[in-house]
């Protein structure tokens, strides 16, 4: 398998969240009027960037992985709050509560299933 340097990990990850900045910062153009499509969209982007987190804080000195998990998705769910905040600050962007909590569930959500992994993939380390 594949080692990626703690470097490289970071990399990705920060060049992710200079992504989701980018984004926050555009003016929303004609979007599709889907509803709940923005919760989803926010919902999926938290919740890959905590995997980056995770991943990226798996290549430290950290050890204990409960808390690799947790602060991952404390991580990006304080960085989504933090992009809410700075939406209400850019023309044509607003900022909304429900967005925050769509960031923290799929932030949260795969701290439930990278955790559900890490236990089966000690399963197997064992057998």
């Amino acid at each position: 398998m594949f080692k990626f340097s703690p470097f490289i990990r970071w990399l990705v990850t920060a060049l992710f969240a200079f992504f989701i900045f980018f984004i926050s910062s555009r003016p929303i153009d004609g979007a599709p009027s889907i509803p709940y499509l923005d919760k989803i969209a926010h919902f999926v982007v938290y919740a890959a960037f905590s995997l980056l987190i995770i991943w990226s804080l798996r290549a430290t000195v950290m050890r204990s992985k409960l808390a690799i998990l947790f602060l991952g998705a404390a991580i990006a769910t304080g960085y989504g709050a933090l992009m809410e905040y700075y939406q209400s600050f850019v023309p044509e962007r607003s900022s909304e509560y429900l967005d925050i909590i769509a960031n923290a569930a799929g932030a949260f959500i795969t701290v439930l299933v990278c955790s559900n992994f890490f236990q089966v993939a000690e399963k197997k380390k064992v057998s």
